[in-house]
């Protein structure tokens, strides 16, 4: 039936060859999709994002194309909100992906003390306390856009330069064990007012007991080089003018 109307092409040859790129294409995602073996696994990622301030959760990825196994959590692809892409960092500063809301669970905060709050000469200091109450892995603490005069963390007081070079608003990265605490003293400007975000990291999604996540087939790993199977919660704290 359609033979007539093809052979009033007379670019027969670009028609075919459109075909053929069509069909190489289909090849080429097809191969991609069956093409991983417990030799050559195919990188996954899940993490469970818990907003302690809004209590709202959501899943998350860094797959462009999903696996099978986080399909299951990341049903449909919603945009990442900006503020988690612009904090949650990894070794290469990888951005999430994909999101999709997630069932609360009851994820513990830190407990957050502020132990000093005081002004000198237009100069406002804060000693500020973070202690976990859960497992952690990792504490990244970030800032609004503002000038950090001075800061130490655990005694340890962070360089000029980089106070000076803090193009993502990140202060902090403290690696933690046996839930210690860490201290953080900053200085800044009194007319300047602060926000600081805490994002505590666990990685421990697939054998918490809270959650439920199957194994992943032995032509699946961990995506490597970033925070995965983790669980992450965030929470804001600010002092103003």
């Amino acid at each position: 039936m359609l033979l007539p109307l093809i052979s009033k092409y007379r670019k027969k040859g670009a028609l075919a060859f459109l075909s053929f790129l069509l069909f190489a294409g289909f090849m080429v995602s097809a191969h991609m999709d069956s093409g991983f073996t417990k030799d050559r696994p195919k990188p996954t990622s899940l993490l469970y994002v818990l907003n302690a301030d809004d209590n709202t959760a959501m899943w998350a990825t860094y797959e462009h194309k999903l696996s099978d196994w986080t399909a299951q959590y990341i049903i449909d692809k919603l945009a990442v909100p900006p503020q988690i892409n612009e904090t949650i960092s990894s070794k290469y500063g990888t951005d999430f992906t994909y999101t999709y809301e997630a069932p609360l669970k009851n994820i513990p905060k830190p407990t957050i003390e502020v132990q000093l709050d005081t002004v000198i000469n237009n100069v406002r200091s804060i000693r500020l306390c973070i202690t976990p109450n859960r497992p952690i892995n990792r504490l990244e603490v970030f800032t609004n856009p503002i000038d950090i005069l001075k800061a130490d963390v655990n005694g340890i007081q962070l360089s000029d330069h980089f106070l000076q070079n803090r193009n993502s608003g990140r202060l902090i990265t403290n690696y933690i064990s046996d839930k210690n605490f860490t201290d953080i003293n900053l200085e800044f400007p009194a007319d300047s007012p602060l926000e600081l975000t805490f994002y505590e990291a666990s990685n421990d999604l697939l054998n918490n007991e809270l959650f439920s996540i199957p194994e992943r087939r032995e032509d699946q790993i961990p995506m490597p080089f970033v925070l995965n199977d983790a669980i992450v919660t965030v929470q804001k704290l600010k002092f103003g003018q």
